[in-house]
């Protein structure tokens, strides 16, 4: 870590919007902004994804703790014990290797922040089918 009088900040403009449709992590039009990248251990994923009403992401777990802020919209993160409804304001972490899915609302969108730290995620089958 460096000495404290050697810190950095880093502003920027707003990142751009990247579409997610066409990756198999996501259904229907969810897209994305990727405010930072972690590239090594100890660093965090920071990114605004948003879904459109019946949007979600595929099955899937992660190597680390994920944290998600709902920032707009309804929506749900559904797990082997069922559907939990999530609204604007809620905050949820989802605990390494858990299993689940974000979806949208089938009415509504649904924007959340999430916070990763580095490592993968691994998409699983679904188990509804």
């Amino acid at each position: 870590m460096p000495p404290r009088d050697e810190f950095f900040v880093r502003f920027r403009p707003e990142p751009p919007e990247i579409e997610c449709g066409d990756q198999p992590m996501f259904r229907g039009r969810v897209r994305a902004r990727i405010a930072r990248q972690a590239r090594a251990t100890g660093e965090l994923t920071v990114m605004a994804t948003t879904f459109d009403p019946g949007a979600s992401t595929a099955w899937h777990t992660h190597d680390s703790d994920q944290t998600l802020v709902v920032t707009a919209g309804t929506g749900a993160l559904e797990d082997e014990q069922g559907v939990h409804p999530l609204h604007a304001g809620d905050v949820v972490t989802v605990p390494r290797g858990h299993w689940h899915r974000h979806l949208a609302a089938a009415t509504d969108s649904m924007t959340h922040l999430s916070v990763t730290a580095h490592g993968q995620h691994h998409l699983i089958p679904d188990p509804q089918s």
